[in-house]
């Protein structure tokens, strides 16, 4: 458990609080923010950032330590699931957020369950009918093909940075990543 303690949230304090939950070795600990600002927009760009509560100055330590306690109790109950991490990129299973480079991007639903498939097993093919039952899809519902223009998103909001995230194609059985 991690308290990071400012008298007044700044640049630094956001960009220590992101890269603190973008960061494979420190997300999965949760974050409370003890902070001398009470200011509502302070507050939620700080639990948008990641942090797991915000408490401000002054505050009992009673308050504290309820606080701690729920997010112990949020650990040992198993909610806290690790993110999907794939060079660069991060999949936050409990937000259903993706991260490239530390940056928020949008994905429908069907190509976040894509790239979740993808993250979940790096360099493994999945054949298309395997990636339309990992977005929920069944193979009668809707065509096969489908696949294809799922992918092209992806492939469009992966690459958006001109870095190569080599989603492959691989003639006569599908699509890996890696």
């Amino acid at each position: 458990m991690v308290l990071f303690n400012w008298v007044a949230p700044n640049d630094y304090g956001f960009n220590l609080c992101r890269s603190f939950k973008q960061d494979s070795a420190t997300r999965q600990m949760p974050l409370i923010i003890l902070s001398g600002s009470s200011g509502e927009e302070d507050k939620v760009k700080e639990l948008e950032l990641g942090a797991d509560d915000y408490l401000s100055k002054p505050y009992s330590s009673s308050e504290l330590a309820a606080r701690l306690h729920v997010q112990l109790r949020r650990i040992d109950s198993g909610k806290v699931r690790p993110c999907l991490t794939f060079e660069r990129i991060a999949l936050d299973e409990d937000a259903l957020r993706v991260y490239i480079e530390g940056r928020p991007v949008h994905l429908g639903p069907t190509e976040y369950r894509m790239l979740a498939a993808f993250m979940s097993r790096p360099g493994r093919p999945f054949t298309r009918e395997q990636l339309l039952e990992r977005a929920g899809r069944r193979k009668g519902d809707v065509d096969i093909r489908s696949v294809d223009v799922h992918i092209g998103r992806l492939r469009k909001v992966l690459n958006q940075k001109k870095t190569n995230y080599p989603l492959r194609t691989i003639r006569g059985i599908g699509y890996a990543l890696g």
